[in-house]
């Protein structure tokens, strides 16, 4: 996959711009699914390391680590699931999703590069676009328990949601990942919706 030549930069979750930034790099990867449900983009961001030793803020940053986009993966592609699953509740039966999702996508890009290192704090940032490529506000949570249950097990601390105010003001829903893992186990056992 092509990295958008972001890979590497470093990046600031507390500046506005730095956010917008993020969300408008989300957006260009969920251009790139071929979901006709739902399109998502993900980035997964991990600290750098610049001196040795303990983490230190002043020293350590956070960059750009993974890149992600939910897509058909190779031997599936002629497997309709968004018909076969146009009465399922979003959040619920992934199995008979034929996509890797964007989340994933990330994390095996960032993983397989290394970049993801032991008591170093993750974050992944994920923005959607429904079918009609309008945005996805995903203000209720996070829902794909797949998703929460391999980032957890993976080190990411914090999920962020793009929520109708990120496009403009560059705020996200931030979450903890135990926190993500609860409100998707409620979409998949339906107490919640999407």
């Amino acid at each position: 996959m092509e990295n958008l030549g972001v890979i590497d930069r470093r990046v600031n979750v507390n500046s506005k711009k730095d956010r917008k930034k993020i969300f408008n790099i989300c957006i260009r990867l969920a251009q790139k699914s071929d979901c006709e449900k739902r399109k998502f983009g993900s980035v997964v961001l991990g600290h750098t390391i610049w001196a040795p030793g303990k983490y230190d803020p002043e020293k350590h940053g956070l960059a750009i680590r993974g890149l992600g986009y939910n897509h058909k993966i190779c031997g599936l592609e002629d497997f309709d699931c968004c018909n076969l699953r146009a009465s399922v509740p979003s959040g619920t039966r992934t199995e008979y999703c034929a996509a890797i999702h964007a989340e994933m996508m990330a994390l095996q890009y960032a993983l397989s590069n290394h970049f993801l290192g032991d008591n170093h704090p993750e974050f992944l940032f994920v923005a959607g676009l429904n079918g009609d490529d309008s945005f996805f506000d995903n203000s209720k949570g996070f829902y794909c328990l797949p998703c929460a249950k391999e980032l957890m097990h993976a080190g990411i601390q914090t999920i962020a949601l793009a929520t109708a105010k990120t496009p403009k003001s560059g705020m996200w829903s931030f979450r903890a990942i135990n926190v993500a893992l609860h409100e998707s186990l409620e979409f998949t056992k339906g107490t919640k919706k999407v």
